[in-house]
């Protein structure tokens, strides 16, 4: 199993946009598994971590980045259209 798992959620978890100019809606962050594992069972303790990466939306990973960075577990994050395909 991989130690690290990236996340998706709203990139306005990653830069305060007050503005509302902010020209990506996504942001992906990397921690590792343990973590992710752990939060998932204290939400929804009968979920794995597996089916969670297969159901969850933005909403579910909210202030997962502010945790991540709290507990000094945040490998990674960047911002940008997660989902569209890069145009050649």
């Amino acid at each position: 199993m991989p130690k690290y798992v990236t996340l998706s959620t709203y990139a306005t978890e990653l830069i305060n946009d007050e503005d509302d100019n902010l020209q990506f809606e996504s942001c992906r962050f990397t921690v590792p598994v343990y973590w992710a594992e752990r939060l998932v069972r204290k939400y929804s303790p009968s979920n794995t971590l597996d089916t969670f990466l297969n159901e969850y939306t933005y909403d579910d990973t909210l202030d997962w980045i502010g945790k991540a960075k709290e507990e000094g577990v945040l490998i990674g994050a960047q911002i940008g259209n997660v989902y569209e395909e890069e145009e050649l």
